[in-house]
């Protein structure tokens, strides 16, 4: 606990309600990360020294225990808690315990009050928990992906004000069902089948920061255009990640994101048309953008005359990600340019017809690039030398049946130290293997691992 306290003491003041917000999940329940049980003891007890939130699992009625003013209250909506609120008339913010002197304010402090739901339940795995929804007025986090809504969800949700994270499992999908939850700051939404929405609504949500939805579709009403024109001057500048979103690249589209400045990360599915303007029109704007992940349909779309000058990229950009793209030479100049560029995966990218390509960058270079994937990319022929990938330390190729072998200037790379290889021919595993051997014979040291694996990438 002591050295637990001398770290903690050295956290940034913003990131120390971070850890600690952390020892509020209920024990083996975090799904992107794992806290130790010492260190999530160590958070429980300084939420209950620095009064930075009190903890009730579940909710119990003949508790009437009084919790200081300044503290703030989280409640897990566990089954027992559900029971309760399904087999009676109260509500959350009804509950005895919290008309206390010190929470009979909640109209005027919801802050005060924080509530957590899990849907990780026996008792939520029912046909209909819309019900419930209705009597968790207060509640700021709702994850509720493993329940599939009925169509009648969005009339349920409207009413939960507070919400600052959603993540549901609908069958359709609107922005302007939830544009009015003002506090919402992330929103997560998946789906079985593609879902179509107006991109206007979201301008409402001042405060969102992360936007997934799964199988997403940009559709201009005919209204659209207007009410866009009137709000002008609305950005969402706290907006850092919006993926997953499938759009035309049209004159429209690009400039519904000229409305996030602050974008840091971006998923798009180009849907197969002939481009009529550039992907970003003024690549600057979006200074902060680090993440770009691209997949175009190349149906048609490779048939227009210098579409690569519609792939002019923010120039900060740190991570790459571009499928079925035909790497023209106009192309892979623009992608160089990215001085900053860490990370590229280049997958499934076909040329016209039955035209043979070679992939040759001898006289390009990537200053910064750390990590290149391939995945079952056509060319015939990869051409490198020693200044294509000065700082390359990880290579990653997946089913790569075209080409033969991995440029042997990839001896010469001081920094190379893992090549990975998936369901890829055996002139490929020979040309790794080589390499390795030759750079154990230049430098004496085993720097190189080649890692091989027979079994299909899953996509």
């Amino acid at each position: 606990m002591k050295v637990m306290q001398s770290s903690y003491e050295h956290l940034e003041d913003h990131l120390k309600p971070c850890l600690l917000y952390m020892g509020l999940f209920p024990e083996d329940h975090l799904e992107c990360c794992t806290l130790h049980d010492v260190v999530r003891e160590f958070c429980l007890r300084k939420l209950t020294e620095e009064k930075f939130m009190q903890l009730t699992v579940p909710y119990n009625p003949y508790d009437q225990h009084l919790y200081p003013q300044e503290s703030r209250l989280c409640i897990y909506i566990h089954d027992d808690l559900v029971n309760q609120l399904d087999h009676s008339e109260y509500m959350l913010d009804k509950i005895p315990m919290l008309e206390s002197k010190y929470t009979k304010c909640l109209g005027e402090c919801p802050r005060s009050l924080e509530f957590i739901a899990h849907p990780n339940f026996n008792t939520w795995n029912r046909s209909n928990p819309l019900p419930l929804l209705v009597k968790l007025r207060l509640v700021r986090v709702l994850n509720l992906m493993k329940v599939e809504l009925p169509s009648s969800w969005a009339t349920a949700v409207q009413s939960l004000t507070h919400l600052r994270y959603l993540e549901i499992f609908v069958e359709e999908f609107d922005f302007k069902w939830i544009s009015h939850l003002q506090e919402l700051q992330t929103l997560v939404v998946d789906s079985v089948q593609f879902l179509r929405t107006s991109p206007v609504a979201i301008l409402k949500m001042m405060k969102l920061r992360h936007v997934n939805i799964d199988r997403l579709t940009s559709v201009w009403e005919d209204n659209d255009r207007a009410i866009f024109e009137e709000s002008s001057t609305t950005m969402l500048e706290n907006l850092k990640t919006f993926l997953s979103c499938r759009i035309r690249l049209d004159e429209k589209n690009p400039r519904s994101w000229w409305r996030f400045p602050n974008l840091e990360e971006l998923s798009l599915r180009i849907i197969a048309d002939v481009p009529s303007c550039p992907l970003f029109p003024i690549p600057e704007v979006h200074a902060h953008l680090q993440s770009l992940d691209l997949v175009v349909t190349p149906k048609g779309f490779w048939n227009s005359v210098g579409w690569e000058s519609y792939f002019v990229l923010p120039s900060n950009l740190r991570h790459l990600c571009i499928g079925g793209c035909f790497l023209t030479e106009e192309m892979v100049s623009n992608i160089a340019r990215l001085q900053k560029l860490e990370s590229l995966k280049l997958e499934i990218g076909f040329p016209l017809g039955n035209v043979e390509y070679c992939w040759d960058v001898r006289n390009v270079e990537f200053p910064a690039l750390k990590y290149l994937s391939l995945s079952a990319v056509k060319m015939v022929v990869w051409s490198a030398s020693d200044a294509s990938f000065p700082m390359l330390e990880k290579l990653v190729l997946r089913s790569c049946y075209y080409f033969k072998e991995i440029p042997p200037s990839f001896v010469d790379i001081p920094t190379l130290r893992l090549i990975e290889l998936f369901d890829c021919p055996d002139s490929i595993v020979v040309s790794a293997m080589n390499i390795k051997t030759e750079i154990e014979e230049n430098t004496g040291c085993d720097s190189l691992q080649v890692l091989i694996s027979n079994t299909p990438p899953t996509w």
